[in-house]
């Protein structure tokens, strides 16, 4: 899940806000950024692969359309931590750099090497006693996928494979066996994960 829909060592170049709602016991995230690279040559998406190979590298990137993303998160309850977030834009195509306004013909080429990715992601996180949980879940939708698989379809004529919804999940609870054998700061945790 952290691999290939929502990849991990992903960055992004954008402007935001954060902060506290403090009275609420919240924080919040909000940023339009450029989203993942779709097409530069060659499709960047498919279905092993999911989203991974879209990701840009911030003084490498380009945009061709802004995207959103925001998250929110409840701390009120001691010990407990519960955040929603999304992620909502068309992936970036080279094929959209220097089009006409009135190139109906080129826009549809380019229209076809980029898709719709709309994410929402809920992960919750929890520790008691030396207890510790943790989850998350997250839900892609995408939208073009036919289109855009045909358009980056293999030299050969095979179809690329990306599909239109993507998710993925984990939970994972562990303790702090430390706290059995003394009164210390340090921790070691053994944990299950599923």
């Amino acid at each position: 899940m952290d691999k290939y829909i929502v990849p991990t060592t992903w960055r992004e170049i954008g402007v935001g806000i954060n902060g506290n709602i403090l009275q609420a016991s919240m924080r919040y995230q909000a940023y339009i950024m450029n989203g993942f690279n779709g097409f530069d040559g060659e499709g960047q998406f498919g279905g092993s692969s999911g989203l991974r190979g879209g990701r840009q590298k911030a003084i490498e990137s380009y945009i061709s359309s802004p995207n959103f993303t925001g998250k929110v998160e409840y701390y009120g309850i001691r010990g407990l931590n519960i955040g929603l977030s999304g992620y909502f834009g068309r992936s970036q195509s080279q094929l959209y750099d220097g089009i006409e306004k009135d190139n109906s013909d080129a826009e549809a080429i380019a229209d076809s090497s980029s898709v719709g990715i709309s994410m929402i992601g809920l992960d919750a996180r929890y520790q008691y006693h030396g207890f510790e949980m943790r989850g998350q879940y997250y839900y892609a939708a995408i939208s073009n996928p036919d289109q855009y698989n045909a358009f980056t379809a293999a030299a050969d004529g095979t179809p690329n494979d990306l599909g239109s919804e993507m998710s993925g999940f984990y939970a994972e609870a562990g303790y702090n066996v430390l706290r059995l054998f003394s009164n210390t700061n340090k921790k070691l945790v053994p944990f299950v994960r599923y």
